[in-house]
């Protein structure tokens, strides 16, 4: 932070301006983004700290992640690197980030102990989100299609991704900064000549209910009418023909997994001991996806039996294995877990837990009812709908007010509930800044633990 050349300010007003310009806090006016938006409408002072201020914790911000979560990557680098390498991709980008980290951690002099914590944590949040994509891919959606399915269809090219495109703004006469957005993948359809604009949208609520207000969210009527905008120059990027049209915006609902990574995870089987019948037993799966069981005499340790179910027998291998060992042993295996947690087991815990099978049976009827991944396609003549533009454009004349509104702290009102986080309830990592005078800024900004990064970084999660 630069040592001010000035006197500290007395008011919320010039003097702050000039104080905070002083210390290196320099106002910028910023395109506008749809998550501008979305912090806009709560909050206009959040929205004048991150976006007109570039304040900005710094454990949020990432290189390695510049636009997006782990889940929005791991979508990226499967569609576009392939089935066979994003894993390892995802795996190098993790390196990065943990340095990233590291490097945060040693700036505010955290303890071994607390950075190994917050190491443990992305790490861990990685390697959950690897398998969540994993068990989405092979979700049904309906009785015939999963999302694997969708996204390899040969009604949808892939064209690029993170692809950022920008237009004069359409809001009015005033000249506000351009509307800008990132499309997270284009597509083309080939039989209908149209180009699609697919977003992932995680959830934690019903996708059904999600998916309800895409078509009417500034998100969608800000990228649809940007491709509007740049259809021809797509259309040469592309090399596609002059008659293309936008088709629309495909959102892809996923609902965050309620199952972490964890000690269930770990390499396990099961076994039992029967006093009556003098047996132990052990029942394992095998890499064909069949099953064993094997008994032996707890005298002698001697082998008793064993048996194979192959993955076809009725009911299912593992469900038979475990019907006999516990009529040889006669008292019903429990699982016994060591090693470490595996992403392959968690990966297919959540696909249990997607399709409601297994341990997550009694969640079937609701899963068949309202499925973790859903897809929903609209129609860029929603354009065309007077009410939804109408509402459209005065969305746009809010954020660009606030765009390019003088930036004194004053101009901007300081909401109490911005205090909290708006999901969580828990105290905000912004809450300093409202109830602190500006001059007290560079110290806060240094202590507390934010950066200064003037950037379009979107936030795609919901």
């Amino acid at each position: 932070m630069q040592v001010p050349e000035i006197a500290p300010p007395e008011t919320w007003g010039q003097d702050s301006l000039e104080w905070l310009e002083s210390c290196g806090i320099i106002p910028t006016v910023p395109d506008v983004y749809p998550s501008h938006f979305n912090t806009a409408c709560r909050d206009e002072f959040r929205y004048y700290l991150v976006h007109r201020l570039g304040i900005r914790p710094a454990f949020e911000y990432s290189e390695a992640l510049s636009r997006g979560s782990w889940l929005h990557l791991c979508a990226e680098y499967w569609i576009t690197l392939g089935p066979a390498v994003w894993e390892d991709a995802i795996r190098k980008v993790l390196e990065t980030r943990l340095k990233e980290l590291r490097k945060v951690c040693d700036v505010l002099r955290l303890s071994e102990e607390k950075t190994a914590t917050i190491l443990e944590k992305e790490r861990n949040d990685a390697l959950c989100t690897v398998g969540w994509w994993n068990a989405y891919l092979d979700t049904p959606i309906t009785p015939t299609l999963t999302l694997h399915k969708y996204l390899t269809s040969s009604n949808l090219r892939h064209l690029g991704s993170e692809v950022h495109l920008s237009m004069p703004n359409p809001a009015g006469k005033r000249v506000y900064p351009l509307l800008a957005a990132y499309f997270d993948h284009l597509y083309y359809n080939p039989n209908t000549n149209q180009i699609w604009d697919l977003d992932f949208k995680t959830t934690s609520k019903s996708c059904i209910d999600r998916l309800k207000q895409a078509p009417y969210e500034f998100a969608t009527l800000a990228h649809l009418t940007i491709l509007e905008h740049h259809l021809t120059s797509l259309a040469a990027t592309y090399d596609l023909p002059a008659s293309v049209s936008v088709g629309g915006m495909i959102h892809v609902a996923l609902r965050k997994p309620t199952i972490t990574l964890g000690q269930r995870d770990r390499p396990h089987h099961f076994a039992c001991t029967g006093k009556r019948s003098g047996l132990s037993g052990t029942a394992r799966p095998r890499p064909d996806d069949s099953w064993y069981a094997r008994t032996v005499y707890d005298e002698n340790g001697l082998l008793a039996s064993e048996v194979t179910f192959p993955p076809s027998v009725e009911g299912g291998a593992k469900q038979a294995a475990l019907a006999w060992l516990h009529g040889a042993v006669g008292v019903k295996p429990k699982e016994t877990y060591y090693g470490e947690p595996s992403i392959a087991t968690y990966t297919g815990r959540v696909l249990e837990w997607a399709t409601g099978v297994g341990h997550y049976a009694e969640e079937g009827p609701s899963r068949a009812a309202d499925p973790v991944v859903n897809i929903s396609e609209t129609a860029a003549t929603i354009l065309d709908d007077s009410d939804e533009w109408h509402q459209f454009s005065r969305k746009l004349k809010m954020v660009g007010d606030l765009a390019i509104r003088y930036p004194l702290p004053s101009n901007f009102i300081r909401p109490m509930y911005g205090m909290s986080d708006g999901r969580s309830n828990k105290p905000s990592p912004f809450a300093p800044f409202y109830t602190s005078h500006p001059r007290t800024w560079p110290t806060i900004i240094e202590q507390e633990g934010f950066i200064l990064k003037n950037v379009p970084q979107e936030n795609p999660d919901d």
